[in-house]
């Protein structure tokens, strides 16, 4: 029963966010890229949650469980990677097509040809169709087992959450709960690396602490400075961005 209460909870604060926060979106241009100037941290804790996906979260999860810190590795560094390669192409195609939507309508303009079009969006629609089967079966999977509703149930129940909040505004919904839901990890990475912190210290004062408890004593700290630090930032530009929206409104 505690599953399906955090399920519904969660399906409110989505749903409610979108609603307060955002505005009913009819125009399909900002539906699908919104103002083409929005919030950099928010920007950046949307890619960041959306690029935790489940893919890659079980390998670094499995790979952590068997050989360690490589975990870490598997995870971090070939995400960050992949984004840092893209920038100087992300930022070729804005400049060539700054009111363009799409990257399959961006190697239509290019190329000049209907037939490269057809061939991105052969690949772009698959690779959503099967990102979202996988996003959505493994989601299911684990909260099925939590809550104890049945894996088709549940599937339904998740899609039917997404796709309520994103046909209200669109790109800015979907960027909205993403940043929302990766404030949720990173306080709960704050409250792991703090207990984390707490027992590694207990040890070091009790003269029983290794080599690797000085060193991951001072990996968590720091990382809890650096989730700390997001948070607060994160909590400061909100704010900051709500006083502005009241200004222009009373304006």
């Amino acid at each position: 029963m505690n599953g399906v209460t955090i399920l519904f909870v969660y399906a409110v604060i989505m749903i409610l966010a979108t609603v307060i926060l955002t505005k009913k979106e009819k125009n399909v241009e900002r539906f699908c890229v919104g103002s083409r100037s929005e919030n950099w941290l928010m920007s950046a804790l949307s890619i960041a949650a959306t690029w935790i996906w489940a893919p890659a979260l079980f390998v670094s999860t499995e790979k952590a469980y068997s050989t360690g810190w490589v975990g870490l590795f598997w995870f971090l560094v070939p995400n960050a990677l992949c984004l840092v390669i893209f920038i100087p192409f992300a930022k070729k195609i804005r400049k060539e097509m700054p009111e363009g939507m799409t990257l399959s309508g961006y190697m239509k303009e290019k190329y000049k040809s209907d037939g490269v079009k057809r061939v991105y969006l052969f690949q772009l629609i698959g690779l959503s169709v099967l990102s979202t089967g996988v996003q959505l079966l493994a989601g299911s999977q684990i909260l099925s087992a939590v809550t104890g509703i049945s894996f088709k149930t549940m599937t339904i129940l998740l899609a039917c959450i997404a796709i309520s909040y994103s046909l209200f505004s669109g790109i800015k919904a979907s960027m909205l709960t993403d940043a929302i839901q990766m404030v949720f990890m990173l306080a709960a990475t704050l409250t792991s690396l703090v207990i984390t912190v707490i027992n590694k210290c207990k040890a070091i004062g009790a003269g029983t602490a290794a080599w690797g408890d000085w060193f991951q004593l001072f990996f968590a700290a720091a990382m809890a400075v650096l989730a700390i630090f997001l948070v607060v930032e994160g909590a400061r530009t909100f704010v900051k961005q709500m006083k502005e929206k009241k200004a222009k409104k009373a304006a």
